[in-house]
Parts: structure tokens; sequence; C-alpha cells
């Protein structure tokens, strides 16, 4: 059964072992530029990990031709990047006192004075800024000298493919066609791209919508010619063409579509063949390579790899916030009643009635994808909103609901919270958990791992 229907078998342990002892790794054009987008550990750590495999590694003429086609674009992003921060971050203070100033709060209330609030955030948006100052006077623009593009080239060497002919080019596009109408992995996902969408180099004219599957052929050459049996295909893809999903609470990788398993041992004779995001190699390389990788790396990786992916990232990051806040309201209607949790279309997210207090209890539900930087400044300036309504007497307490997608950022905010270097605020609570499936059913539900308040921390 096995060897007829290799590409639906996970490799055994021994197996990955093998394959990580003996592979080629070939590398997408997506790892290349995400180099760009990692702070700097990062950055030299998967350089680092990379170059102890030096030898052998491989990048196809396809993925380094979208490398140097892109790889401007990217370093302009970046530098893009710090004017909009700068100026979002700028406006803070500023929007929150118009906004109070509209109130007229000091004519028109006896209790509610923002003065404090806004003083208390000066300090943290500053701190921010000089963060961001600091981080640009070293990002490179597009026409500065290229440190990165330097450590690429003295990392692939001449190991790099050559570029196929026009004959082969067309002959391709030709089976492209008839791959996607069938839905044959690589690249049908592409298939929408405009016929406009098109490249030349070197007298050869490129459409965009085969790029993906130009990249196969070439990997299908170069096994064959060089028969490689173990190969690792290193991309920070993720698109349905070229992983295996299914959908389980949200889409569940399981590994390379068994078809692109199933092609590269009958075109290739390559008997083993995996697919790692720049994520799962390092993660895995600790294991395999006895690399020294450190864990905010990993996961800054992971988030990176997000945030440039074709889909916008922020259409995705909306549904799964809207998801958690419904996710979240379930369950305080479980442990409050439902008749006494309200939902509100701005802030805070959810009002409970509290029957021992003339007050409601406020609670807003915050979804993070990692602990670092930005993610932790959006929840220190929501922490400080949630202090004032108790302090001016609008809530009797005020809960953040805190949803993670791993464990280890449950981890990483326990930790930092107990050294010291997150402070709590009177009045507010966190609570930190994750979506999981519940017991009795296949609904979601929010599964506490970390409660904790100002007492906790005193």
């Amino acid at each position: 059964m096995r060897d007829k229907f290799s590409g639906y078998y996970r490799p055994s342990k021994e197996e990955f072992a093998l394959l990580w002892k003996d592979c080629i790794f070939v590398l997408d054009a997506n790892v290349l530029l995400n180099l760009y987008r990692y702070p700097k550990k990062a950055k030299e750590e998967l350089l680092t990990t990379l170059s102890s495999v030096k030898g052998r590694i491989w990048l196809p003429f396809q993925a380094a031709f979208e490398y140097q086609r892109n790889r401007p674009r990217v370093i302009a992003q970046q530098k893009k990047r710090f004017h909009e921060v700068q100026k979002i971050v700028g406006g803070i203070i500023s929007n929150l006192e118009g906004e109070f100033g509209k109130l007229q709060l000091k004519d028109r209330h006896a209790l509610i004075e923002p003065e404090e609030f806004i003083n208390k955030m000066r300090p943290i948006v500053d701190e921010f800024r000089q963060e961001l100052q600091k981080l640009e006077e070293v990002q490179a623009n597009v026409h500065d000298d290229d440190p990165i593009r330097k450590e690429i080239d003295d990392l692939m060497g001449k190991n790099i493919g050559d570029a196929f002919n026009a004959t082969q080019i067309k002959e391709i596009c030709e089976e492209g066609d008839k791959r996607f109408e069938w839905c044959i992995p690589p690249g049908f996902m592409d298939s929408d791209k405009a016929g406009k969408d098109q490249h030349t180099y070197g007298g050869i004219t490129y459409e965009a919508k085969f790029g993906d599957l130009v990249l196969w052929k070439q990997i299908l050459e170069f096994a064959k010619k060089k028969k490689k049996p173990a190969i690792i295909l290193l991309t920070d893809d993720e698109k349905k063409d070229w992983w295996w999903q299914i959908d389980s609470l949200g889409e569940q990788t399981i590994g390379p579509r068994p078809e692109l398993v199933e092609e590269i041992k009958r075109e290739a004779d390559v008997t083993s063949f995996y697919i790692y995001s720049s994520e799962q190699f390092l993660k895995f390389s600790r294991d395999h390579l006895d690399a020294s990788v450190s864990d905010e790396s990993i996961e800054q990786v992971r988030e990176t790899a997000e945030r440039s992916r074709a889909a916008p990232p922020h259409r995705d990051y909306i549904n799964q916030a809207r998801f958690a806040e419904q996710v979240v309201c379930n369950w305080l209607r479980s442990k409050y009643g439902a008749e006494n949790v309200l939902e509100n279309r701005g802030w805070p997210d959810f009002t409970v009635v509290d029957a021992l207090n003339d007050r409601p209890l406020g609670v807003e539900v915050l979804h993070l994808r990692n602990a670092f930087g930005p993610a932790f400044f959006r929840l220190r300036e929501r922490m400080y909103r949630a202090f004032h309504d108790v302090s001016v007497g609008s809530f009797s307490r005020f809960e953040m609901v805190i949803v993670v997608q791993e464990t280890e950022i449950v981890d990483r905010i326990q930790s930092d919270i107990e050294r010291g270097r997150f402070d709590l605020l009177s009045g507010v609570s966190l609570t930190v958990g994750l979506i999981e499936e519940g017991s009795k059913s296949n609904e979601p539900i929010f599964l506490p791992h970390y409660s904790c308040n100002q007492n906790d921390q005193d």
C-alpha cells in the first residue's frame, strides 16, 4: 500500500533523519526575500544555519530570477513602513487630545479627567518612536550597498540552475493550462493572475501565473540529471497548490501535496521528498543539524512569512480577530450567563452586568499572533485605557482577554509579567488562552491558560 501511495504517508523519524543527512536543500525566492524583513538576530541565525549546509544548497534559475527582480521592491517596502508607522504613532497623542477635547470634559464632567491617562501614554509613545528611529537608521535603501545579497551570493556560489530555453518555457505554459484546469499542483492557485503579468529576461518572456510550475519543472530536471534521491524544498509559500491542507478548526497542514511527492518520484526517481517553511527549517535544524537557533527567531520568522504572503495579511488578521471575539463571547456567556453579557460595537468589546456591583465589568478581546514589540504596545495601550475607565468609575473592573495561537506565546507573556517586564494596572486583569476544540462537540471554545492581576504581581 505505501509503495503505491507514498505521497500520502508521512516519513518516519528514521526516514526524516536520513533525509536531512543526505538531501539537497532547494530554495524558493521567498525564503531569500524574507531575509530583508527579519529582525537582525533572526536573519543571522537563518543565514548561519543555511551556511552549515552550504555545499548541499541549490537555487533554481526561476527562484534566482524572482529574487533579483523583487529584491528592490521588498527593500523599498521595508523603508516605507517606517514612515507609515511613525505617522500612526505620532498621531496617537494628538488624536486622543482631539477626541477628548470634543467632549469638553473640563466644562461638562466633574469626574472624568483624561490628562493622567494621556500623560502615561506619552513616554510609551516616545519610547516606541525612538526605537523606530534607531531601526530606520540601519535599514538599507534601494540604492545602498546590499550586504544581504552579498551573503546570499557567497552562500549560493555556483549552485544556481540554468534557464530553460524559449521552447521549453512555451511547452510548460501549454502544459500549465491543462494542469490548472484539473488543479494539478503546483501553481494552479495562481491561475487567476492576469495574462499580461509577464517579465522578460535573457530574451525569454515568463508569465507570472506559471512561475511556480517553471520552478517545479526545474527542480525535476535538476534531480533527474544529478540523480539526487533526496530533496527538501524550502518555501514560505503556503498555498494549497504546494501543501496538503485539511480544514479542521482552521487550516491544518499535513505535509507536501501527495501529487508532488508522486510526480518527483516518477519523473526524477527521487525516493525522499519533503517541503519545509523557513520557520520549520529553523525549528527542525536544531535536531538534525545541531543548529543554535532561538525560539524568538523562529517566532519572528513565522510572523514575517505570514505578513509577506500574497493574500492581504490585514484581511486574514481581521477575520481571525472577529472569530476570536465570537468564541470569547460564548465563553463569557457560559461564565456569567448569556443574559448578562452585552456585545458592543465600540469600546470595550463586551460589557458584563455585575450582580455584586452597581457598575459593570468591561471586557476587551485582543488577538495576538506573537508577543513582541508592536503586539505588546497594543496591549499596553488598551490596558491604560481600561485603567482610566475603571479609575473614573465607568466600570467596576476590567478584564483583558488575550487570544493567542500557541502555548509558547502564553509562556512568553507569563514570563514577562512574573519577571516584572510588564506592569499590571489596578483594576485590570489579564486572561490569556487559546481557541481549541471542545471535548463534547466540534464547536471551538476559548480555553484560558494563564490569568493574573496586580495583586498576583505584587
